[in-house]
């Protein structure tokens, strides 16, 4: 199974149901579906991109972690994202018995919520897991950038995974944080 954070209208949830098509795997897509960019409702592209008869998606229409969706650009300024208030975090799949082993994270892309969505997917991920990232690029996504970044030097420090940084995504490969209980819920120095 694999969980999306940030589906938007659904480009990328349409190429990861084609990609885990033969595994049967299942894709859980989570996103605020607030008015952005010139979309109204993005989920209603979402739902034509993918069917949402298919048994193997799961679309949630809700903000992860946090509703700190205030501080991406291009929401309509005439939308109060705390009109929204829906959030769902790890004991939202949990509860229902859900792990992952893999996560594709292109929500909020400042620095702060970049590390928030990724230390929120920790309590669900399976071992060897695996997270992909999405607009890491230095100039125009400078919070992304220096999240992977801070989580690439994190993860060497305490042999706690392996960061691949390509252009525009970086890949996040688990060795043993997600197996690891830390008292604070978070990587050791994090």
């Amino acid at each position: 199974a694999m969980l999306e954070v940030g589906s938007f209208i659904g480009l990328s949830s349409s190429f990861f149901l084609k990609l885990l098509q033969p595994w049967n795997g299942t894709l859980f897509s989570v996103d605020p579906n607030i008015p952005h960019r010139c979309f109204p409702s993005p989920r209603s592209f979402f739902h034509r991109m993918n069917p949402p008869s298919t048994s193997r998606l799961s679309s949630i229409d809700a903000f992860f972690a946090s509703d700190s969706g205030s501080s991406i650009e291009g929401y309509d300024q005439q939308y109060n994202v705390s009109q929204h208030p829906r959030v769902v975090s790890s004991d939202y799949f949990l509860d229902r018995g859900l792990s992952f082993d893999m996560a594709f994270l292109d929500g909020d892309h400042d620095q702060t919520s970049v590390m928030r969505d990724f230390l929120a997917l920790k309590p669900m991920m399976r071992p060897a897991a695996c997270v992909i990232f999405d607009d890491v690029d230095k100039r125009v996504w400078p919070g992304t950038y220096k999240a992977v970044h801070k989580l690439k030097l994190e993860a060497m420090r305490n042999s706690s995974g392996t960061v691949l940084i390509g252009d525009q995504t970086a890949l996040f490969i688990d060795r043993g944080l997600f197996g690891r209980k830390a008292r604070t819920g978070r990587p050791r120095g994090g």
